[in-house]
């Protein structure tokens, strides 16, 4: 708690906050892959990270950061998978390639009216690259179009222009 109170302002928006946490962690510590810890669990390794090592990767950041926010009562969720970055071809397509470097974790925040934002607290590496570099860049990019459209005469229906028992599904519950 004092940590959260020297690093957000609650009289700022959620999202003003976000960035400060963010930020605080892009530039207070270390990258490193080897970081040294403790025995014990995922929030004493968060602890000692945050308080002695200020080294880690980026399960520890976006662990630590989601555990902030969460305090704070700010919707959030860790993420862990692969990114891409779209990379414009010669002929006007888009294309994403995935690398076993693009393996990551990283935060997503809930705002009511807009859905989720990511953001990355994690540290530059030794070499000055941050992860996922292009956060925001759907902002400014062009909408990709799918290759491919399902024709509408491919949906079945009922007479009463509904889906069919075997096409509805239930919505999954949303982990958190």
């Amino acid at each position: 708690q004092p940590l959260i109170k020297s690093i957000t302002d609650p009289s700022q928006s959620d999202l003003y906050n976000c960035f400060r946490i963010e930020e605080y962690f892009r530039t207070s510590y270390m990258y490193n892959l080897s970081p040294r810890t403790v025995s014990g669990g995922i929030s004493d390794k968060i602890e000692y990270m945050i308080n002695v090592s200020r080294e880690g990767y980026c399960t520890y950041f976006a662990t630590a950061m989601v555990s902030m926010l969460r305090q704070m009562d700010i919707p959030s969720r860790l993420v862990i998978g692969y990114y891409s970055q779209r990379q414009l071809e010669s002929d006007g397509k888009f294309v994403r390639t995935l690398y076993d470097k693009n393996y990551h974790a990283w935060v997503e925040v809930y705002f009511d009216g807009i859905g989720w934002l990511t953001f990355d607290p994690t540290p530059s590496d030794s070499n000055g690259e941050s992860a996922i570099k292009d956060s925001y860049s759907f902002l400014q990019a062009p909408v990709e179009q799918p290759d491919y459209q399902m024709p509408i005469d491919d949906l079945q229906t009922n007479d009463d222009n509904t889906l069919d028992n075997n096409q509805q599904t239930q919505p999954l519950p949303d982990d958190e």
